[in-house]
């Protein structure tokens, strides 16, 4: 019902060959994009870990990021 992978070091989402595509967060720092910094760093890590909970309910998928305090 879609493409779920993890982790890249920032949480996404897209379509992907008609399907969602759902990247998780990282467990230890995000990856600041280009906009949301300036040369260093590159890597934010005073965010709080995080995950995400997939649920496939009747044919679609549903997923739900959550942060770790």
């Amino acid at each position: 019902v879609g493409v779920v992978c993890g982790h890249a070091h920032t949480a996404a989402s897209a379509q992907f060959a008609g399907r969602p595509l759902v990247v998780a967060p990282a467990v230890s720092s995000t990856l600041l994009l280009p906009g949301e910094r300036g040369v260093e760093p590159v890597f934010d890590r005073s965010t709080s870990p995080s995950f995400v909970l997939h649920l496939v309910d009747e044919g679609r998928l549903v997923s739900h990021v959550r942060a770790v305090a």
